[in-house]
């Protein structure tokens, strides 16, 4: 039996310092490979403050995986600063909080073409960290696939509009820890009337939307088979493990 794909979307990935997202999507990646034909789309920064193309753009592998890097347009900006505090202010606007997202970077258009094109040919997208611009605007374009690791903390930024659709967004959430799912409900950022079933595979906690019903074109149920899927669940929880701890 074939492997299903996935494609793993992060805003750096390899040998870079610091970050927890970034080493937590690299070790998935490696616990999952087994399960699934797994590729990585991502940006050419190492560094995530200043968002530097420090590596080349192309495909190339780490770990024996492909990696498809792209090049960042616009890094973290001067005034980064001044718009974070215009969007997290109480009398902030939609606009301001689109500015806030662009201003953190990483802008990278040709990662989200990528993501557009490549996400509707893969069975599933996993996008991790909901604070960045890869996915805020790379996860609309293949929600029926995508599957978001949020690494979420309790902060400002989590509270602003335009991350709402990133939590209702995509067809199942995978949470780090059980503190991190608890805090994401009570803030509300997913709707709580909508049904929910649980995923076939997953990180230490996996919950998703039921598939709609006037959509024909939904994805079909998670391509893997009950010995796979729990053999990938139970690797994809251990890497979460070590993760928070």
């Amino acid at each position: 039996m074939t492997n299903p794909s996935l494609m793993i979307v992060v805003q750096r990935y390899g040998d870079i310092a610091g970050g927890g997202a970034e080493p937590h999507a690299r070790a998935v990646a490696q616990r999952l490979r087994p399960y699934f034909n797994v590729e990585v789309a991502t940006t050419t920064a190492r560094d995530y403050w200043t968002w530097s193309n420090e590596f080349t753009a192309g495909l190339t592998a780490v770990d024996g995986i492909p990696v498809h890097r792209f090049a960042v347009e616009r890094g973290r900006s001067r005034d980064f600063r001044l718009r974070e505090r215009r969007a997290f202010s109480a009398t902030h606007t939609l606009a301001d909080e689109r500015a806030f997202v662009e201003a953190q970077g990483p802008v990278a258009p040709d990662l989200l073409e990528h993501v557009h094109r490549r996400g509707l040919q893969v069975d599933h997208v996993l996008f991790f960290t909901y604070i960045y611009y890869p996915t805020v605007l790379g996860l609309p374009l293949a929600p029926e696939r995508a599957v978001l690791v949020p690494t979420a903390h309790d902060e400002p930024a989590i509270r602003l509009a335009i991350y709402k659709p990133v939590f209702c967004a995509p067809r199942a959430i995978a949470f780090s820890t059980v503190e991190e799912r608890t805090m994401v409900h009570r803030l509300g950022r997913i709707r709580a009337a909508r049904a929910r079933r649980s995923c076939s595979w997953g990180t230490a906690r996996c919950r998703c939307p039921s598939a709609p019903t006037s959509d024909s074109s939904a994805a079909p149920p998670m391509r893997t088979s009950s010995t796979r899927s729990r053999a990938a669940s139970r690797s994809c929880s251990r890497a979460c493990s070590n993760r928070s701890r």
